[in-house]
């Protein structure tokens, strides 16, 4: 009997691990869409674009394109994902003055990344 239950709980924590793994392969993509900055006339959209290369043990790399502001350009990114949640921030400056960084709080919803840059205003991506 014990062997049996432990064969059971090996092939149970198998599954589930797979199942992270397979979560975390499906998170790797293209993502484009917009987040909230704040300006001399307002709120206002601007694009960007995360691409996800890779998810390991929870730890997400790749690059963000901010276009539309001051801060337009490419960035490396990092992250945590953790229960369906993904923090994301650029680990370079950069923008016209190098002063120009983004973080990113966000949940993942099928194809749709939502949330909240690190000002708390709201950003929403798809692929």
């Amino acid at each position: 009997m014990k062997s049996t239950t432990a064969v059971a709980v090996t092939i149970a924590v198998a599954a589930l691990a797979s199942g992270v793994v397979g979560a975390q392969e499906l998170l790797t993509g293209k993502y484009t869409g917009n987040y909230q900055r704040r300006s001399n006339q307002g709120l206002q959209a601007t694009g960007l674009v995360v691409v996800i290369d890779s998810v390991e043990g929870g730890t997400v790399k790749g690059s963000a394109t901010i276009s539309g502001s001051q801060c337009a350009g490419n960035y490396p990114i990092e992250g945590k994902l953790a229960e369906g949640k993904l923090q994301i921030r650029t680990t370079e400056q950069g923008g016209r003055a190098g002063d120009c960084g983004l973080r990113l709080n966000l949940v993942v919803e099928g194809n749709k990344l939502r949330g909240t840059t690190g000002a708390g205003h709201t950003a929403e991506l798809s692929r």
